[in-house]
């Protein structure tokens, strides 16, 4: 038997990772846990993440091991929307740009990824890569190509941009 845990980085200080960890401990499990920015796994973005492994003892997943082998070449942008120079991100702050080169890595997904500007409503702030004019709102199946989910899963996916944006912002992705 195995589990496999993933959360936010701050979880692992939470009372209720612990009381999780010692439950899992108690039935007989080995439980290992590091933390994993996804741009190194495949997906282009910069997102933090806690991931836990419970096997049940005598087994080993050695995850810790394999988080510090993982190479440190991030994946930009443009290798999963070939077709875009720029994409839009709705900054938690009103200084962070929100125009972004598809040279970087997406920072964090998050629910309200689904939103984008009205024309004529955007002020450009300092760092953005182009006009907010270059930049089309991302498509349902943008949002899943950045998350790191294949494409045979989109069609699970609501038509609703704003719908998937939010699963897809609180979401691992599907196998």
């Amino acid at each position: 038997d195995a589990i496999l845990i993933e959360n936010v980085v701050g979880v692992k200080k939470s009372p209720h990772w612990l009381r999780a960890k010692a439950a899992l401990e108690e039935g007989g499990y080995s439980v290992e846990f590091t933390n994993v920015n996804a741009k190194y796994l495949g997906v282009p973005q910069n997102r933090n993440r806690f991931i836990a492994t419970a096997v049940r003892r005598g087994l080993a997943t050695d995850i810790r091991m394999a988080a510090k082998a993982l190479p440190r070449v991030a994946m930009p942008i443009k290798e999963v929307l070939h077709n875009r120079q720029t994409v839009w991100h709705y900054s938690r702050d009103n200084k962070s740009p929100c125009v972004r080169s598809t040279d970087g890595t997406y920072p964090a997904l998050r629910p309200n990824g689904g939103y984008h500007p009205k024309p004529g409503t955007y002020i450009a702030r300092p760092g953005d890569a182009a006009d907010i004019s270059k930049c089309k709102p991302l498509t349902t199946q943008e949002l899943a190509a950045l998350q790191g989910w294949p494409a045979h899963t989109w069609s699970a996916l609501p038509q609703d941009r704003r719908a998937a944006a939010q699963i897809l912002g609180q979401s691992i992705p599907p196998p």
